[in-house]
C-alpha cells in the first residue's frame, strides 16, 4: 500500500510510506497519481528477476521506491524528482545502492529489460527520450507508459509507433527472418526456388 502524510492509499505491490519534497508543513498533495497506480497493478504478479529497469520522469520518486528492490535506473533531469526519490526511498529503507539516478548526460543501461515511463507533457522532451532509449531496447523489453488522459493526443501515440514499436516489430522481423533462412538451411526441400526461364 502506498500511504502518504497528505491522504489515502492505494493497493500497490508492497505498502510505502511516500513524501514530496521538499517537506511541508501540512501538504495536502500526495506522492503519486493515478498513473503511478496504473503502473505499479500492472506489474503486479511479474517476474521479480525482471532484468534491468528503466524509470523514466519519476516525479515524487513513487514508482522508484516501489520498484527499488530490482535492478533500476530512474532518469530525470529534474533535482527535486531525484532527491524525492533518495528520500522516499530512505524513508522505506531501500537501498539506494541498488537505484542508479540518471539525467539525460549520463549513460543508459546497455540493455533495457523493462522500461516504465510517466509520459511528459512536452513532445519533444518525449520524443528525445525516446531517441535516446530506443537503441537500449531489445526484443523481449516490455514498456509500461502512463499520463493523465489530457496530457495523451494522436502526436504522443505516433511517437511511440514511430520510434518504440518500429524497433520491437523490427525485432520481431529480423528474428522471424532468420528463423526462415535456418529453417531453409536445415531442410533445403522447404525453400522455394523459381523456375529458370527458358
Amino acid at each position: 500500500m502506498i500511504t502518504s502524510v497528505a491522504s489515502g492509499s492505494v493497493r500497490t505491490p508492497g505498502e510505502f510510506k511516500l513524501e514530496r519534497y521538499p517537506r511541508r508543513a501540512n501538504e495536502m498533495l500526495r506522492a503519486w497519481d493515478a498513473a503511478d497506480e496504473l503502473i505499479l497493478r500492472n506489474l503486479e504478479g511479474y517476474d521479480d528477476a525482471m532484468g534491468e529497469v528503466l524509470v523514466v520522469n519519476d516525479n515524487w520518486g513513487a514508482l522508484s521506491t516501489a520498484l527499488g528492490h530490482r535492478r533500476l535506473s530512474t532518469l530525470s533531469d529534474s533535482y527535486v524528482a531525484h532527491a524525492a526519490a533518495r528520500e522516499n526511498c530512505r524513508r522505506n529503507h531501500i537501498d539506494l545502492g541498488g537505484v542508479r539516478l540518471l539525467t539525460s548526460f549520463d549513460p543508459l543501461p546497455a540493455r533495457i529489460d523493462l522500461l516504465v515511463m510517466k509520459v511528459p507533457k512536452s513532445l519533444a522532451l518525449l520524443e528525445d527520450q525516446l531517441q535516446r532509449i530506443a537503441p537500449h531496447l531489445h526484443d523481449k523489453t516490455r514498456v509500461l507508459a502512463a499520463a493523465m488522459t489530457k496530457h495523451i493526443h494522436m502526436s504522443t501515440l505516433d511517437l511511440f509507433a514511430k520510434i518504440v514499436l518500429l524497433i520491437l516489430l523490427g525485432f520481431q522481423f529480423r528474428q522471424a527472418q532468420q528463423n526462415s533462412n535456418n529453417d531453409n538451411r536445415q531442410n533445403p526441400q522447404n525453400s522455394f526456388h523459381q523456375p529458370a526461364r527458358s
